[in-house]
Order: structure tokens, then C-alpha cells, then sequence
């Protein structure tokens, strides 16, 4: 079926498709209002040099070392990596799904920067949901690497600690699962709705077929009747002749 067969359909099936049409939109309309927006939440994790690492570089008076943690962060990213690793765990990530349902939470390294940061993304249906997970997340960080070092016995002053740069106090509303939904249930109406239309079609194209070919059975069988009625008089009249001469013929023996 061509463009101007489809055009030539829907226009023959005019009021199916204006009720698919509106059919669609309403399906569509609907989805994306059962639908509820996701959430965002965002927030920076990093983690901060032992205060041994100061405390040495202090005593080496032979070049001057800044009492400042933050110019020692490059030694930290294999740190960082490990402890990603741990947090995006599949044990860690059950607790927090059982700590908060409906929501989804990923940890990684900022690979952009040369500094230890985490990056924590948390996604749930309501904006409540997102910045709790968010902030769970953000409190795991510590209590895991004071689990991690005290596993190996690590001393207070040679121990790793971290802090939150940055945290949102407002998650981020996305409609795209929305959308997303909405169009899949408008083209899925639409396409049923199309489909039946062409079914319907196709079943009227049949019809009219059949009904054609009876009517041009019909008319044949009207042209060819008065032959046929013409031959039944010509026999009829044959045999009348045949029997007449015969008639004839006895009557001469006779006599």
C-alpha cells in the first residue's frame, strides 16, 4: 500500500480515524499523567590526606610544605577507586534500596579532576526520596573507610577522612520518563487503530470483490438465456418436423 492508498483509506474511514486519533492523545495524555516525574540528587564526596602526610612533610625543613591538606589530594585517587568499588558493592547497594525503597543511587570517581572526589547520583520518584538517598549515601562514606582501616589496624594519624563539598537541597525534576510512556502509549493506540482501519478495509475490498464477480455471473447468465431459449425452439421445432415427415412417410406405405 502506497501514500496515496493509505491517504485514500483513511479518508474512506474517516470517523475510525479521527476516534483513533483522539483515542491516542487521550492514551498518550493519561500515561503521562499516571506517570510521576523522577528526581535528581546530587553530591561531592572528598576524601582528605592522613594527618601523618602533613605532619611529614612538615618536618622536612629542607623545602617549605604548606600546612594544608588540600595540596596533598593527588595521592588519594587509588584510595578514592577502592572505596567506589565498595560503595557500589551489591551488598551496599541492597542496603540502601532496603534503606530506601524506590530509589536508585550510583557512586563513581569524578574522572575529570586529579582531586579523591566521589560522586554520588541519587534518582527516586519523589524529591524527598532522592535527597534522602543522597544524603544516606554521603553518611556511608566515612563509616566505610573507618571500617576499611580499622580492618587493617590503621592509625589515627595515618588514617584517610572525608568531607561534602557539595550536596543539593533540592533534587532535580526530569519528565522524560513521562514522556517516554506517553509516546509509547499514544503510538501504540494509534498503530492498533490504524490496523483495525486496514483490516476493516481490506474486508470491504473482499466484499466488493465477491459481490462484483457475482453480478458479472449474473449478467452473463441473463445474455446467454435467450441463446439457450432460441436453441430449445430450434430443437423443439426439429423434432416436430422430424415427427411430421415421419407421420408422412407411414401414410405413403399405406396407401
Amino acid at each position: 500500500m502506497d501514500l496515496r492508498d493509505f491517504v485514500s483509506t483513511l479518508a474512506r474511514w474517516w470517523h475510525l480515524t479521527l476516534i483513533t486519533l483522539l483515542a491516542a492523545i487521550g492514551a498518550g495524555i493519561g500515561l503521562f499523567n499516571a506517570t510521576s516525574p523522577t528526581y535528581t540528587a546530587n553530591s561531592t564526596v572528598l576524601l582528605m590526606p592522613p594527618k601523618a602526610v602533613l605532619v611529614q612533610a612538615q618536618a622536612d625543613k629542607s623545602q617549605y610544605a604548606p600546612n594544608n591538606p588540600l595540596l596533598y589530594l593527588d595521592t588519594l585517587t587509588n584510595s578514592r577507586d577502592v572505596l567506589v568499588r565498595n560503595l557500589s558493592s551489591k551488598d551496599v547497594q541492597d542496603f540502601l534500596e532496603k534503606q530506601q525503597p524506590a530509589t536508585t543511587t550510583t557512586v563513581s570517581g569524578d574522572m575529570t579532576s586529579n582531586s579523591p572526589l566521589i560522586i554520588v547520583k541519587s534518582t527516586g520518584s519523589s524529591e524527598a526520596a532522592a535527597l534522602s538517598a543522597m544524603k544516606a549515601v554521603d553518611a556511608l562514606v566515612p563509616y566505610k573507610l573507618k571500617s576499611m582501616q580499622d580492618e587493617m589496624d590503621i592509625q589515627p594519624l595515618q588514617r584517610i577522612s572525608s568531607m561534602v563539598v557539595t550536596a543539593d537541597t533540592k533534587a532535580t525534576a526530569s519528565s522524560k520518563k513521562q514522556l517516554e510512556l506517553g509516546i509509547v502509549g499514544f503510538a501504540l493506540v494509534l498503530l492498533l487503530g490504524l490496523g483495525l482501519i486496514a483490516l476493516l478495509d481490506q474486508l470491504r475490498t473482499r466484499r466488493l470483490a465477491k459481490a462484483g464477480t457475482m453480478q458479472t455471473a449474473a449478467l452473463s447468465t441473463d445474455e446467454a438465456a435467450p441463446a439457450v431459449q432460441a436453441a430449445q425452439v430450434g430443437a423443439s421445432a426439429a423434432a416436430s418436423a422430424t415427427t411430421a415427415a415421419a407421420k408422412n412417410v407411414r401414410k405413403g406405405n399405406r396407401a
